[in-house]
């Protein structure tokens, strides 16, 4: 008996070296990140970015559109750094509405804040979507309701229609081609911030909402 039990034990043991062996090969992954800002200076500041972050021990980062320039932009990024950055298309809460904003009346409320360009949403959905059935994604997002800028109800309704296109896109991607968990995570601002800060800090505006799928660095 107590033979017959020795591999048992020692199958477990094995077992909980190869799990401890295989969460300290994920190292740390970034699930939220803007490499395409235009504080990073380009193609140069974005490679240099990338060369710190794998200095420091990431293994992988999830590099976030937010419209069509950025998220093109995105796409041309991580085809050049395939070993640790993966792609995350989505439109921001701003840039959801672009299309229903009055000029007048947003520079009032929002005084030095630049003028969200115009965009073909629905076209850009259609590309977002084309590339996550694709496979090419690793999350949706940006994505969510901002009432900052959806300061009335036909902004804040653009936003939400563009935020429940978004959500589809990703449920319909979990259904067919991604092979990852897909789900929610929600906060205002930050995920560290108590409910107390939230109503400090934020007052009446909504959440911010991401959607994204935990995957296994490969």
């Amino acid at each position: 008996t107590a033979l017959a039990k020795a591999p048992r034990r020692g199958g477990a043991a094995a077992a909980a070296a190869a799990a401890v062996a295989a969460e300290a090969s994920v190292g740390y992954v970034d699930v939220h990140c803007h490499l395409t800002h235009r504080a990073f200076e380009g193609p140069a500041g974005q490679d240099a970015a990338v060369a710190r972050a794998r200095a420091a021990g990431l293994s992988r980062v999830v590099v976030n559109g937010m419209e069509p320039r950025s998220n093109r932009d995105v796409l041309a990024l991580c085809a050049r750094h395939q070993d640790v950055l993966r792609p995350a298309l989505g439109i921001y809460p701003l840039n959801a509405c672009a299309n229903q904003i009055d000029s007048a009346e947003f520079m009032s409320r929002l005084a030095g804040m630049a003028l969200p360009e115009a965009f073909d949403v629905a076209e850009e959905l259609a590309f977002i979507e084309e590339a996550a059935a694709s496979g090419s994604l690793a999350a949706i997002g940006e994505a969510g309701m901002d009432k900052m800028y959806g300061f009335n109800d036909r902004l804040f309704g653009a936003q939400e229609e563009v935020l429940r296109e978004l959500c589809r896109i990703a449920r319909f991607c979990r259904k067919s081609a991604w092979n990852w968990r897909t789900f929610i995570a929600s906060w205002v601002g930050s995920s560290c911030y108590t409910s107390e800060q939230v109503r400090e800090n934020w007052g009446s505006r909504s959440p911010m909402l991401a959607i994204f799928s935990p995957f296994l660095p490969r």
